[in-house]
């Protein structure tokens, strides 16, 4: 059933490629990074307003520099949106900056709040960084 649910998104992302302005030379996984880059933006900049808590380093923010912490991270988040979908030579060696500093800070939240679901992160950072590497040879703008 997930399987299928999956096939009906990919179908959905694929037919729509030519609307959203994208060819096929460029890799999906790529394309949907950067789409998710993008909705990440959005909920950062929803969680700075609503005093989410952020966690950087095991510490838990609260204040009003969260505030900031949060909009510079969704004005990354935004950067490498863009960067992704264009294909952009920074964006790439940006990205593996990012998920280097994701990994570590969900490693160190792991670490200090004991929590297995915080070292998601810190994993899914490894993977997409893995991936990202692996595609080198197509960001070349």
């Amino acid at each position: 059933m997930v399987s299928g649910f999956a096939d009906i998104w990919i179908s959905m992302i694929k037919n729509n490629f030519q609307m959203l302005g994208l060819d096929d030379s460029k890799p999906r996984g790529i394309i949907i990074l950067g789409i998710l880059f993008g909705l990440g933006a959005v909920l950062q900049i929803i969680f700075s307003f609503t005093g989410y808590p952020l966690y950087v380093m095991g510490y838990s923010l609260q204040s009003g520099f969260a505030i900031y912490v949060y909009l510079l991270y969704a004005l990354v988040s935004v950067s490498l949106a863009y960067g992704f979908l264009k294909l952009k030579k920074v964006a790439f060696y940006f990205a593996i900056l990012w998920f280097l500093w994701g990994a570590a800070n969900g490693i160190s939240n792991y670490l200090m709040l004991a929590d297995l679901e915080v070292i998601a992160d810190g994993a899914l950072s490894f993977v997409f960084l893995a991936y990202i590497y692996s595609k080198k040879r197509y960001f070349v703008n």
